[in-house]
């Protein structure tokens, strides 16, 4: 019976010494690894928190560090949390996304020290999207991001707000799980709302993990960036064409080779009065230089105050992208009359008194180089005492002015060299003047006279030898021949 009692309290003893071991390993033995995550592997800007998930933590107080895609390590980011009574990170704990965070690859660590990462779990998430929300035409859109399987494609769709795909591209991800693609909005695009889908297989903590996101950005029209190129000339004749020339870009600064609206927006100033409307045409394709030209009139008002102006919002592409707010203002200029060019045509340079003419052929244009063809034109002749105008007439069928000044004995006293001026005036005050010279000689004249003299000499000299020589002769030959019907000579 004692024995049996030792025996009972024996086996009581040896039961009370396993359990009590069991609970002691219970109550010491380490936890399993903890796990950490973020609630999706994509995140953009309009996200503006990450969630954390996390299970088998010990109880306690942990920290979250971060490694962003521009830091080279992880650094606390003043999040702590303390575990559920399962072990899990609680659902409230975020880390937010702020609008200067870079689009990349992030790196989550927990800690059990704020003071620093000991790394007791990781994940990685990534932040991907546009450079900025919205964009003029012409710019250039960066698609940017991270969280992607390295090496893995990412395929990258946008459309347009008429439903229309206008950029498809497909790109690996490089070994931090970024990638990188870029689109030139057309400078005729939609305008409004874009998105911007993205899919692929393989987020950087899971090669197998398919995603799917989604992301947009706006359109807006281009401001056109307008500047002075080319500035008018300080005075201008009559005729003369005065110019503007200003350099037209999109924001991207590729040039500007077509225009739409009304076409005119530049405008041509004198003083506070408008003068015209101007439609500029474009003269340098390459660089986007357009030119507002004006022809002057013949008979345009003088003065110093006239300008270009190209008022603001007034240039038009054709496509709805206008120009800036500021307005252009060129520099004044002058405009002044014209001076006619003149060119004297003659049909000698050497004249001979009353055998020859003067003969004179002018073209005269205006500095555009349009003939003058209803005007005063006058020749004038000087030399010594002479001093003499001559009209000169209009050609239609030629376009010269003519005249013509005969050479007569009179012109015996003026030998030598004549000056012949044109002077041309068209009414309107523009007017020009030209001269040149021209040799008047006599020696035609007197060679002339001196010829007649000797031949009269000759003429004279010869008749008076043949009637010495042979006039009696021929006389008395003349007696002797028989003519019929003679009246006999009868003698007394």
């Amino acid at each position: 019976m004692a024995a049996s009692k030792t025996a009972l309290i024996a086996g009581f003893l040896l039961l009370l010494a396993i359990s009590s071991a069991g609970c002691s390993a219970a109550t010491f033995a380490a936890p399993a690894n903890p796990t950490i995550s973020t609630e999706q592997p994509l995140y953009t800007r309009s996200n503006k928190e990450a969630y954390l998930k996390g299970t088998r933590f010990a109880a306690g107080t942990y920290y979250v560090w971060m490694n962003r895609p521009d830091q080279n390590s992880t650094r606390y980011t003043g999040i702590s949390f303390q575990t559920a009574a399962d072990g899990s990170v609680p659902s409230e704990t975020k880390i937010p996304l702020g609008v200067d965070y870079p689009l990349g690859t992030y790196r989550v660590s927990i800690s059990g020290a704020m003071s620093s990462d000991s790394s007791l779990a990781q994940c990685h998430f990534g932040l991907w999207g546009t450079d900025k929300s919205v964009y003029q035409r012409t710019e250039t859109v960066g698609i940017h991001g991270g969280g992607i399987w390295p090496g893995s494609s990412v395929k990258l769709i946008v459309r347009n707000p008429l439903g229309t795909f206008v950029f498809n591209s497909t790109v690996a991800a490089d070994m931090n799980g970024t990638f990188l693609t870029k689109w030139r909005v057309p400078n005729s695009a939609a305008t409004e709302s874009y998105g911007i889908f993205l899919d692929g297989t393989g987020t950087f903590d899971d090669s197998s993990q398919e995603y799917f996101h989604k992301t947009g950005f706006t359109v807006t029209p281009a401001t056109l960036l307008i500047s002075i190129y080319g500035k008018p000339q300080a005075a201008y004749q009559r005729t003369e064409s005065a110019t503007m020339d200003f350099l037209v870009r999109y924001p991207d600064m590729s040039p500007v080779i077509s225009i739409g609206g009304d076409g005119v927006p530049a405008i041509l100033m004198n003083g506070p009065i408008v003068v015209t409307r101007i439609a500029p045409t474009l003269v340098d394709s390459v660089n986007g230089v357009w030119r507002a030209a004006w022809k002057i009139p013949v008979n345009a008002s003088l003065g110093s105050d006239y300008r270009f102006e190209l008022n603001a919002q007034t240039f038009d592409d054709g496509f709805k992208n206008i120009g800036g707010s500021d307005k252009l203002t060129s520099d004044a200029f002058n405009i002044i009359p014209a001076t006619l060019t003149i060119a004297i045509h003659t049909n000698q340079s050497s004249y001979q008194v009353v055998f020859d003419s003067i003969k004179i052929r002018s073209l005269i244009t205006y500095p555009s180089g349009e003939s003058l063809t209803k005007g005063q034109v006058s020749l004038r002749l000087v030399h010594n005492t002479l001093n003499e105008t001559v009209p000169m007439a209009y050609s239609n069928a030629t376009g010269f002015w003519y005249a013509t000044r005969s050479l007569s004995l009179l012109e015996l006293s003026q030998i030598g060299t004549w000056t012949l001026s044109i002077m041309a005036y068209d009414g309107l005050g523009n007017s020009g003047a030209a001269s040149l010279e021209v040799n008047v000689q006599p020696w035609f004249f007197v060679l002339a006279i001196a010829c007649l003299i000797a031949v009269a000499f000759f003429l004279v000299r010869g008749l008076q030898w043949f009637r010495r020589k042979y006039w009696k002769k021929f006389l008395s030959g003349t007696r002797s021949l028989h003519i019929p019907f003679r009246k006999p000579e009868t003698s007394y």
